[in-house]
């Protein structure tokens, strides 16, 4: 109960902390001191965490152990408990809720924002075949039985290879290119630009809120630790499994709380010294 109750303060911490950017975007009608690119990785991140947590809380929830090709202990799963609970939903909301942010934060400063005439819609084509490509086939599947073999349709989850080989090439090989790279790298532009000087609340808000975020999602998620902890593993590989299944929230969540510091303390650093300029022709 009571990391029910941290859980959802987290939730609402998130979701505020965007509110600072957004209203900063709608008011001037975009803003110039967000990098599209640094938007348009976080949108990306935020899509990749959405797919997977969507398949685990969704389209791959645990409804018996028979259905299991590995021993999964029943209480336990990746990423939600078996029965789902109302933790697993409150997770599933706020990766939900982060997502649609973002695409409102984008989307603002796409409409909003005068910028050269290809970049705009190279950045909308480059999202929208994302989407199509990454959340749209485990929407497909959760909907549908598309994934089933032709001779045995509405089949069970562990007999739709092509979406198994889908998750399995994000699991391995993708989420680390989908989700912490492009984070660093939006960190990067965005630093290389006229910082937000205009909106240290939202700076704050998020450094501290997606901080507080990144070490309650370890104890929020399910991880049937039972099948690394056996002694048998190196632990490289420990936290390498942990990291995909569900560290990535984590770290992404972490790395992002970094950026939005090293954000804050730039802006500050620069108002000071827009400050000390301005004082200094009534010092000489």
């Amino acid at each position: 109960m009571l990391l029910l109750i941290i859980s959802l303060i987290v939730l609402a911490l998130i979701l505020i902390s965007f509110v600072p950017h957004i209203y900063h975007a709608w008011l001037d009608k975009g803003t110039r001191e967000i990098s599209l690119h640094y938007l348009l990785f976080n949108a990306i991140c935020s899509t990749e965490h959405l797919l997977m947590v969507f398949f685990y809380t969704i389209n791959l929830h645990i409804d018996s152990p028979v259905d299991l090709p590995i021993d999964i202990p029943t209480e336990a799963g990746y990423w939600t408990h078996n029965p789902r609970n109302a933790l697993d939903w409150v997770n599933f909301v706020q990766v939900l809720g982060v997502w649609v942010l973002w695409n409102i934060l984008l989307g603002l400063n796409l409409y909003h924002r005068p910028t050269n005439r290809l970049r705009k819609p190279l950045i909308v084509v480059i999202y929208f075949g994302f989407l199509m490509v990454s959340i749209g086939p485990v929407i497909a599947d959760a909907v549908s039985d598309i994934f089933c073999p032709p001779h045995h349709p509405n089949c069970p989850q562990i007999e739709r290879d092509p979406i198994a080989l889908f998750h399995g090439l994000h699991f391995f090989i993708l989420l680390p290119f989908l989700t912490t790279i492009p984070l660093v790298i939006g960190i990067v532009k965005q630093a290389r630009i006229p910082l937000q000087t205009h909106n240290i609340t939202g700076l704050k808000f998020q450094a501290v809120a997606f901080t507080l975020s990144a070490v309650a999602w370890v104890p929020r998620v399910s991880v049937p630790w039972d099948l690394y902890l056996d002694g048998t593993h190196p632990i490289i590989l420990v936290i390498n499994a942990w990291y995909h299944m569900v560290g990535f929230v984590t770290v992404d969540d972490a790395v992002f709380a970094l950026g939005q510091g090293i954000f804050l303390w730039l802006s500050l650093r620069q108002i000071k010294r827009a400050e000390e300029r301005e004082r200094q022709p009534l010092l000489e």
